[in-house]
């Protein structure tokens, strides 16, 4: 029986897929799969380079038409408008703290006044982004 890998690992996708399509029932951590016989042992390198942060998707078989699909379903989009009305208003705010902790001059009004602009206009964006992809746009 074959062990897997813990799944924080970022090896753990690379070389589970290559040791399911090499069929191999042996796992080799961080060189892909490989065979027992020690004459004939052959290490096979992943077959496409898994970047750290793009893994999970990779892993679920997801791509940019099944991520539109579940957008356009109406829970997802109105959890995913209040996620960028949370994440915004929290950037905003966290923002505002750092600029009078360590803004010592006049622009310090300027400072969290364009911060907070920025920050609900990428909000806005975000939104209309959304909204756009959300009835078919």
């Amino acid at each position: 029986m074959m062990s897997i890998p813990k799944p924080g690992s970022l090896i753990f996708l690379q070389d589970y897929q290559t040791t399911q399509q090499n069929g191999s029932t042996n796992y080799c951590p961080g060189t892909g799969s490989c065979n027992t016989n020690p004459k004939q042992r052959q290490h096979n390198a992943p077959s496409e380079k898994v970047e750290p942060f793009t893994w999970g998707a990779k892993r679920m078989d997801t791509d940019y038409a099944a991520f539109i699909g579940w957008l356009r379903t109406p829970l997802a989009t109105s959890f995913m408008i209040l996620l960028l009305i949370a994440l915004f208003h929290h950037s905003a705010l966290g923002l505002q703290v750092v600029i009078e902790d360590y803004v010592h001059s006049d622009a310090k009004f300027a400072a969290v006044i364009a911060v907070r602009l920025g920050c609900y206009g990428f909000a806005v964006a975000g939104i209309v982004a959304t909204l756009r992809i959300a009835f078919g746009g």
